[in-house]
């Protein structure tokens, strides 16, 4: 109670508009007057005219956050392991139809483009929207390291509804970043992102004999180069995806039935476009067409940035993979314009892989 006593006697007196004054050897409290307004301050001096002296322009430049993934998970899987998905099928699947209409002005997604005339090529810049276009995409390794302008790009091709297919040296040596995969990106336009949660490899070389040197162990290497990526997101199943097939080398050998998309990221080619070359023909193993899996060498161009691009071709409307881009190979003896030739890697080991993927990372 007496809180609130004291509590209703300072409010009247904050209410009461006469302040009282004690005076020296008085306890006679005597009113005054208010002491009187203290003056305006002084008017703020106008600006001076602007002048080339004192004209100054500030750029403000926003902190862009780097788009940070997760570190995918690795697995190196024994090839007695994938030996337990040999046989398994591995299909394709077709979206429905896209009813995409353009914006006005947008040209309409046909295949345009042309590189320069002095660079010896047969691809063309591909800017499509119809399946298997959202199959393909660029591999963007490390986010750190793109958003610090030191982009590292591979291609890749989704064989499942979150699995992609791509080139294992793309990863170096240690795998310390994010990986993601954007699809049918074309410039700056895509059908998403997503990234990897985990990776797929097979654990070791698998050699068709013991490799004696460097030079073999180089080549032992490159029989070996694919990997799966496992997306966070099922991006395939809006998109569509490529099955995987083994090569026939008694029919397929010497034909012009296939096709390569890839995302070079090098000079005299734009970043932001996939390039696409149809007619491609497989002419030779590089070893032996014996020996199950050979690398298979063919004519088409090639160019950093689109290893892990799919050796494709249609079949009855529906996308089917044989290998992957790995590396480029010429002959030193002739003089030929690059890009030269192209291998691809066609294993029966990355097949049974993306059936095991499927299965255990549906």
């Amino acid at each position: 109670m007496l809180i609130f006593n004291l509590f209703n006697i300072a409010i009247l007196a904050l209410s009461n508009q006469v302040f009282a004054t004690p005076i020296p050897g008085d306890n006679t409290l005597h009113a005054r007057s208010p002491p009187p307004p203290p003056p305006p301050p002084p008017p703020i001096p106008p600006a001076p005219p602007a002048t080339t002296a004192n004209k100054s322009t500030v750029e403000i430049h926003p902190r862009i956050a780097p788009q940070v993934g997760p570190i995918p998970k690795i697995h190196l899987v024994p090839r007695h392991q994938l030996d337990n998905f040999a046989g398994e099928p591995v299909p394709p699947h077709r979206p429905h139809q896209r009813r995409d209409l353009p914006d006005i002005g947008q040209v309409v997604a046909y295949p345009f483009g042309k590189l320069p005339d002095f660079v010896k090529n047969d691809r063309y810049e591909w800017n499509n929207i119809q399946y298997p276009a959202y199959a393909f995409g660029r591999v963007l390794l490390g986010a750190k390291s793109y958003a610090n302008a030191q982009p590292r790009t591979c291609s890749g091709s989704l064989v499942g509804p979150r699995h992609v297919l791509i080139a294992r040296h793309c990863f170096g040596d240690k795998l310390a970043d994010s990986i993601s995969f954007e699809s049918n990106f074309f410039e700056g336009r895509s059908g998403g992102k997503s990234y990897a949660t985990d990776v797929i490899t097979l654990d070791g070389l698998e050699c068709q004999k013991t490799p004696k040197d460097g030079e073999e162990k180089f080549n032992c290497a490159l029989l070996n180069d694919w990997a799966i990526l496992i997306l966070a997101d099922r991006m395939g199943e809006t998109h569509g995806y490529l099955g995987v097939k083994e090569f026939d080398t008694k029919t397929l050998m010497n034909k012009q039935p296939f096709s390569h998309v890839g995302f070079p990221n090098k000079f005299l080619y734009d970043k932001g476009k996939p390039l696409r070359q149809d007619g491609i023909t497989v002419e030779k193993c590089y070893t032996s067409c014996d020996i199950p899996g050979d690398r298979l060498l063919t004519d088409a161009d090639c160019q950093c940035g689109a290893s892990g691009g799919p050796l494709f071709r249609m079949e009855d409307g529906l996308a089917w993979q044989y290998g992957v881009a790995s590396s480029r190979f010429w002959d030193l003896t002739e003089s030929q314009t690059p890009p030269d030739r192209c291998a691809f890697v066609s294993s029966t080991k990355f097949i049974t892989a993306v059936a095991m993927a499927r299965q255990q990372f549906p």
